[in-house]
């Protein structure tokens, strides 16, 4: 009986594979880790993070550095307000513009917990050359429509949804 020969493609696409399920194991582990150690979820500490760095950020500047939808960091925004991590205010130059604050239960969150999921890869993502986000895009974007997976913006990543 003949042996059957992997095709070409075979041993690229078991890396790419390898790759995809190593990526998601460790950022799903970090993130259950972060939980664990913090209470907060990934996307929440993210925004506290956030509100650290630069506090009385609207809904829509913490929405364009998560970069995710407004829709989603409203709502993320109002689980860290029902918690007492963050409060919302009218601004004082503008007021019809709302910002977000962090409290002091929310600094001493940020001030004990380990580094999310999306801070390290948005930074991993910062480090890589422009040529190679574009192929790195390019290939996802392919491997989505073939998978017939469609959307602009995915919501945060480990998220409860509701």
């Amino acid at each position: 009986m003949p042996t059957r020969q992997r095709p070409a493609k075979a041993p690229i696409q078991e890396r790419v594979l390898n790759c995809i399920r190593l990526l998601v194991t460790t950022l799903a582990q970090s993130a259950r880790s972060l939980e664990r150690k913090s209470g907060m979820t990934n996307a929440q500490l993210f925004v506290l993070r956030e509100l650290v760095r630069k506090d009385g950020q609207t809904i829509n500047q913490l929405a364009a550095r998560a970069m995710t939808q407004q829709s989603a960091m409203s709502l993320l925004v109002s689980r860290l307000e029902a918690a007492g991590y963050v409060k919302r205010a009218q601004s004082r130059e503008d007021r019809r513009r709302i910002e977000v604050d962090i409290t002091p239960a929310g600094r001493r969150v940020v001030r004990g917990a380990p580094d999310a999921p999306i801070e390290l890869m948005l930074a991993a993502l910062e480090r890589l050359p422009l040529r190679d986000l574009r192929a790195l895009h390019t290939g996802l974007d392919r491997l989505l429509t073939e998978l017939d997976v469609r959307g602009d913006k995915a919501p945060f990543l480990f998220e409860p949804q509701d």
